[in-house]
C-alpha cells in the first residue's frame, strides 16, 4: 500500500489522488497489475473503476464483492481509499500462492 501511496500521488510530500487526476490514472494501471498478478481477470469500466474477478468452481453463483475506492481527498490520510483494495488483493494472492484460488466455491470480485 505504501508503494501505491508513494508512487501514485499528485501531492508533493502528501497523498493526493483525486478522481481522474494523473495519479488516479496511474493508480488504475498499478492496481490492475497487482490484481492480474494475484490471478484475477481485470477490466476497467467507463468511470475508471478497476474490477478484478476470479470465477472459482461455480462461476454462476452470486459473487462475493469486496471493494473500496482508490481516489482520495487532498492531503489524504494513509488509509484513505486504497486499504480495502490492497487488503482484498493481498488475500486473493495468498490463496493463489497456496493453490486455493481456483477452488473457491463462488466467484470473488474486487472493485
Amino acid at each position: 500500500m505504501l508503494l501505491l501511496d508513494e508512487q501514485v500521488s499528485d501531492g508533493n510530500g502528501y497523498l493526493e489522488r483525486t478522481f481522474l487526476s494523473p495519479a488516479s490514472m496511474r493508480a488504475i494501471n498499478v492496481i490492475r497489475e497487482w490484481m492480474e498478478d494475484a490471478g484475477l481477470r481485470t477490466w476497467v469500466d467507463q468511470m475508471g473503476n478497476v474490477h478484478g474477478r476470479v470465477e472459482g468452481v461455480n462461476p454462476n453463483a452470486e459473487a462475493l464483492l469486496i471493494g473500496s475506492h482508490m481516489d482520495t481527498v487532498v492531503d489524504a490520510g494513509m488509509f484513505d481509499g486504497s486499504l480495502g483494495i490492497v487488503s482484498a488483493i493481498s488475500a486473493l494472492k495468498a490463496l493463489k500462492v497456496n493453490g486455493k484460488l481456483e477452488k473457491l466455491k463462488r466467484p470473488v470480485e474486487v472493485r
